[in-house]
């Protein structure tokens, strides 16, 4: 029998020299990459836009000027990955040394190593939308205030403030960031506004040239604008928190009721008496020994004695409201609420109510009689008030009333509630 010959295969067939040399290169970082005093243990962003992170382990460098070779020092650092394969984005976010940082940089395409140069985020734009919601997104304030002066152009620029670039991540928090928007900054005890220029959202930093959602990094122009005390949330740096109204409506005044019973809270977010849909909410008890509550708002009565349930808004905790509930064994326990929580209403504006009794937590069908109160003080001429059926009647302000609420009685029976709402003017 002949023995065979027996061939080794070249692990290289097909490879260029470059590459061989690059993964010769590759092999001697990995066996000595920890072998180094700039190695850290740091968070990487999951992904663009995601709030969770991981650690990895990196070595930093200096950050040093690509034109003059100069220490840039430490608002910017070179990141330098154990592996050519590492993902490496323009715009993700890191987290060392108690600051987010955000990669401007990138040293990926035909290079022997993986790297990207960082910079600190040494400020936090926060912001409120249309539906109350929270944001806030660490970014890059510029260090110097340009002028219009400083602009290589023939016409210069009307801007008694100056301007200044803003960097940030592209995600979806910040693509709804729009023209003419307002940012406080600055110590709780100064606060600085600026305002977004018009045409200055420059989300078109593409990584791929003709792919006009790969950007990643948003660059905002602002100038500097005022603080308005009325408007503005001076304490937490919100502008125009307080431009719009917003509450928790559709809950009791108070709950009631025996040991063993239930009652579910259905609230409704609104803003400026308009109902927003799809709201989500927070429940918390103050004394887990006389109620509980779950997280679709149903509470649970458990023993004697006075607590009160807390709901807040999910997506933002500023707004919020307290219900006292007093359980007890002895007899029946009546509450009669009304929706929306009456508050005020705009000149020439309509508002729906219904309301609904409730005994021992329980809904009754009960028929109301609704109409002004006779502790109502409100010229008849300013208002009037519209019954459609026995839970539901609407309020219009005719006329702006100054001094006094208008006063409303719902009556079932023997049971009534007074109700009051202030009658505000347009302007």
């Amino acid at each position: 029998m002949k023995p065979y010959k027996h061939f080794i295969i070249d692990p290289y067939i097909g490879h260029t020299y470059g590459d061989v040399w690059k993964d010769d290169f590759q092999a001697l970082v990995d066996e000595e990459f920890l072998n180094s005093p700039n190695i850290f243990s740091i968070l990487e962003q999951d992904a663009i836009g995601s709030d969770s992170y991981s650690e990895i382990n990196v070595r930093i460098n200096r950050g040093m000027h690509v034109y003059t070779g100069k220490n840039m020092g430490d608002d910017w650092k070179l990141l330098i990955f154990d592996s050519t394969s590492h993902p490496v984005e323009l715009g993700k976010k890191y987290y060392f040394e108690n600051n987010y940082w955000l990669t401007f940089n990138t040293e990926l395409y035909k290079n022997i190593a993986s790297s990207c140069m960082v910079k600190r985020c040494n400020n936090v734009l926060r912001w409120v939308d249309t539906d109350g919601i929270l944001y806030d997104e660490p970014c890059i304030f510029d260090n110097l205030i340009a002028r219009a002066r400083d602009q290589m152009s023939s016409d210069e620029l009307i801007l008694p403030q100056g301007y200044i670039n803003v960097y940030a991540q592209l995600n979806e928090k910040t693509m709804a960031i729009k023209e003419n928007q307002r940012f406080l900054v600055g110590n709780e005890k100064n606060r600085v506004a600026y305002k977004i220029f018009g045409n200055g959202v420059r989300n078109f930093l593409n990584d791929w040239t003709y792919d006009d959602n790969s950007a990643r990094i948003v660059m905002f122009t602002m100038g500097g604008n005022y603080v308005n005390q009325q408007t503005d949330d001076i304490v937490n740096g919100i502008a125009n928190m307080f431009q719009s109204t917003y509450e928790i409506g559709n809950i009791p005044e108070e709950i009631s009721g025996k040991p063993g019973g239930s009652f579910k809270l259905e609230p409704i977010l609104l803003r400026n008496n308009i109902v927003i849909d799809n709201a989500e909410f927070k429940y918390a008890s103050s004394n887990r020994n006389i109620i509980t509550v779950d997280s679709s708002g149903l509470i649970s009565f458990i023993s004697n004695g006075t607590a009160s349930i807390m709901v807040s808004y999910d997506s933002n905790t500023g707004v919020t409201t307290d219900i006292p509930v007093i359980i007890s064994a002895i007899g029946s326990e009546t509450n009669i609420i009304v929706n929306p929580l009456p508050t005020f209403i705009t000149e020439g504006d309509t508002v729906t109510y219904t309301c609904h009794l409730y005994t021992d937590s329980i809904l009754m069908p009960d028929i109301f009689t609704i109409g002004a109160s006779p502790n109502n003080t409100v010229p008849q001429g300013n208002y009037s008030i519209t019954q459609i059926d026995g839970n539901t009647f609407i309020v219009h302000n005719i006329k702006y009333t100054p001094y006094n609420k208008l006063k409303i009685l719902c009556v079932s029976g023997d049971i009534s509630k007074e109700i009051s709402i202030d009658l505000k003017g347009r302007w």
